[in-house]
């Protein structure tokens, strides 16, 4: 792309706004989302599409949402908050367990896991949202979701706002799911506007079908103890306030089989869970 007459445009406006004001993110992160070496094209599992970076000073790294500060920026929070309702309610009980799994802006484990952190545009002024809208990236980050199109995996496609919906028509494979959403800084303004969405409950049911629910944990550790989530998943249930969807049945046995693991006093039979 960067070869490309397109990609010498794009180049030359994003150096001629360097010259008058501050651009995000480092010229040496603009890509770092599509770096073959972090995450292999065919090890791509999730591609979360946003509209363009924190257009505040410290925050961008290339990676869509993810921060490199050391605080978790106002669209990653309200991300964490609708992660952590329809994934992991039990953590709203537990303040300690929550900041550890979901304090930290850096989201470079989701890349690790096979999720794809990409924006519509990859640069943007300093205090200034969207400034780059008309710099030409889309011509390159339509070009990647076309190729992630021609995957022969399936592949889970979260759009977020109505800059990263603008791809939607580039996925044709039928294998794919493709799940829309408001942007989460709309929240600010429109509350109830994506608090409450279900996308992210979507998601893992998605990944689930694809095969991939065991292998992609949304947490910034990576992976939360199996012994926590097991006993927290066991106290929900026995409790009646935790749903178990038929969709995850056979992750609830591989929970079952895991409290029998760490030889806990009481176990949830299975044949309990279908009334």
């Amino acid at each position: 792309f960067i070869n490309s007459e397109a990609g010498w445009k794009t180049k030359s406006k994003v150096t001629q706004a360097r010259s008058n004001e501050n651009v995000f993110p480092a010229p040496a992160d603009i890509f770092a989302a599509f770096n073959d070496n972090v995450l292999p094209i065919d090890k791509v599992k999730l591609v979360i599409v946003g509209q363009d970076p924190y257009p505040t000073i410290g925050h961008a790294n290339g990676y869509a949402f993810s921060s490199s500060g050391n605080i978790v920026p106002y669209s990653l929070g309200i991300i964490f908050e609708e992660i952590v309702n329809t994934i992991y309610p039990y953590m709203n009980n537990d303040t300690e367990m929550k900041k550890k799994y979901f304090g930290s802006p850096n989201l470079m484990n989701w890349t690790k896991q096979g999720i794809l952190l990409m924006n519509r545009v990859l640069t943007v002024s300093e205090g200034k949202p969207d400034s780059h809208k008309d710099f030409g990236w889309q011509i390159f980050t339509d070009s990647v979701i076309r190729e992630l199109n021609n995957s022969l995996k399936p592949i889970v496609f979260l759009l977020m706002g109505s800059n990263a919906k603008s791809v939607a028509g580039f996925i044709t494979n039928p294998i794919h799911k493709i799940i829309q959403t408001n942007h989460p800084a709309s929240e600010a303004y429109k509350p109830g506007s994506f608090i409450g969405c279900g996308c992210f409950l979507d998601v893992y049911e998605s990944l689930g079908k694809f095969g991939h629910g065991e292998s992609i944990k949304m947490n910034i550790s990576e992976w939360i103890e199996q012994s926590y989530f097991c006993s927290m998943t066991q106290k929900m249930i026995v409790n009646k306030r935790y749903p178990v969807l038929k969709t995850y049945a056979e992750s609830i046995k591989a929970n079952i089989r895991l409290l029998m693991e760490f030889n806990y006093d009481v176990i949830i039979d299975f044949k309990t869970l279908n009334d």
